[in-house]
């Protein structure tokens, strides 16, 4: 009789070292998930409440699968959120980068460096958001800008083509030309012609 119990007592002290085993492993990937998010996430105190709040159920759960689910319910709502949380910020930058084109359209020297400088993130992934974005790229957003502002120019003064050219961010008057003539199918000078008030 005392052989059994010596031997119960024994599988209760595995099965608890084993518990307290496995629940010191799903904390440490409770923390390794929060660790991911400290940068990303605003309200920190929350953050901090809900993993307490975790860590102790997992504790307390009867079995490791339940436990498991805790986690895993709380890492996929942790990737949720930073999944939202990027593409808000994609389309903030994109937001920040339609702006930055509306106030440098004039500036010749605008190109796809300089507003992924501006806005301190590679090329590739400005390229990516931006077209996620606009449904359009860089370029093609750049040289519509343009061309709706010396169409307007075009239209409402009598300023000569190199002029206009150069005021829309052109450097060269010949390359604005063949721009112009391939997004309205018009010559700047017959555009003028034909909407000058």
């Amino acid at each position: 009789m005392s052989r059994a119990l010596s031997a119960l007592e024994e599988k209760i002290r595995a099965s608890y070292a084993e518990k307290s085993r496995a629940c010191v492993y799903l904390q440490q990937i409770i923390r390794a998930v929060d660790t991911s998010c400290d940068n990303t996430v605003e309200d920190t105190r929350a953050v901090t409440r809900e993993r307490d709040r975790l860590l102790r159920r997992v504790t307390e759960e009867n079995t490791f699968r339940k436990a498991m689910g805790l986690v895993r319910t709380y890492a996929g709502k942790v990737y949720d959120a930073q999944l939202e949380m990027n593409s808000s910020s994609s389309q903030r930058q994109a937001r920040m980068a339609l702006d930055y084109i509306q106030k440098n359209y004039s500036d010749p020297n605008l190109s796809l460096n300089s507003i992924c400088s501006y806005l301190n993130i590679s090329t590739s992934y400005f390229s990516t958001i931006f077209k996620e974005a606009t449904g359009e790229t860089f370029i093609e957003v750049l040289i519509r800008t343009r061309m709706e502002k010396a169409r307007e120019l075009l239209a409402g003064t009598t300023m000569k083509n190199y002029e206009i050219a150069e005021k829309v961010g052109f450097s060269d008057p010949h390359y604005f030309g063949i721009s112009f003539k391939k997004m309205t199918g018009m010559t700047p000078t017959e555009y003028a012609r034909e909407n000058r008030k």
